[in-house]
């Protein structure tokens, strides 16, 4: 369920829309031109706003940027029987989430206002999980009183400031990946994503196979005996990267 503003100066299809997506349940205010529509999206935000590209008054492109100056997570998909690859693309460069040729099924409008409120709360649960791996990786939240880890947080905090690439090492379970996600999160690069990546490796892998063969022998002069004996000894050292 979502709360979705219907604006369209086509009374019989604004009030079907509005009855269809009534209907599955959403919250639906509907405004019979641009106009009013702006002034829905000042009194309040939505998740999903369906406009027409031509009304009276304000258009469909001017409630698209209104819509998103006020309230940028808001979804606008954009309705027209006259439109054009031209108006289509200064749409979506707008922000537009989509645009719909009319006329078209009103299953495929429910279809894309499902999809619209999806995305959204896609990017909210994003944008919670962004602010919160700031607060898990500032350098005040990392605890330790010992002089090796005061050390090395003096080392990541000038390090964090530059574009260096940086090589983190140590032991399994002394915080590479915390030092890694406070280094990226303090850095100008804090805006992008914060891929983990896990490799191990092994090195210093030595093997050592010796064979002791022993014969036996029997002439008819002299017999010896030996046996043949195969062992093996392998050592490795592994390390985590």
């Amino acid at each position: 369920m979502g709360r979705i503003l219907v604006a369209d100066d086509h009374d019989s299809l604004r009030r079907g829309i509005v009855r269809a997506l009534s209907e599955a349940h959403h919250e639906v205010d509907e405004a019979p031109n641009g106009n009013v529509a702006i002034e829905r999206l000042h009194e309040g935000q939505y998740d999903v706003v369906l406009s027409d590209l031509k009304m009276g008054g304000s258009d469909g492109l001017d409630v698209l940027r209104t819509a998103k100056s006020l309230h940028p997570t808001t979804a606008v998909i954009l309705m027209t029987a006259f439109g054009s690859v031209h108006t289509a693309v200064e749409a979506m460069k707008i922000g537009a989430f989509d645009y719909v040729q009319k006329p078209f099924e009103i299953e495929e409008m429910e279809l894309k206002v499902e999809k619209a409120i999806e995305h959204r709360r896609l990017k909210h649960e994003i944008e919670y999980l962004r602010h919160t791996q700031q607060d898990i990786y500032d350098f005040d939240r990392i605890v330790g009183a010992s002089g090796a880890l005061q050390s090395v947080l003096a080392i990541v905090k000038k390090v964090a400031k530059s574009n260096t690439t940086v090589l983190i090492r140590g032991e399994t379970g002394t915080g590479k990946e915390l030092i890694a996600g406070a280094i990226h999160h303090n850095s100008q690069r804090a805006g992008r994503n914060f891929v983990k990546r896990f490799r191990r490796t092994f090195s210093n892998r030595s093997c050592s196979v010796t064979r002791r063969e022993r014969s036996r022998a029997r002439t008819s002069s002299a017999s010896a005996a030996s046996s043949r004996r195969t062992g093996a000894h392998c050592s490795s050292t592994k390390s985590a990267t």
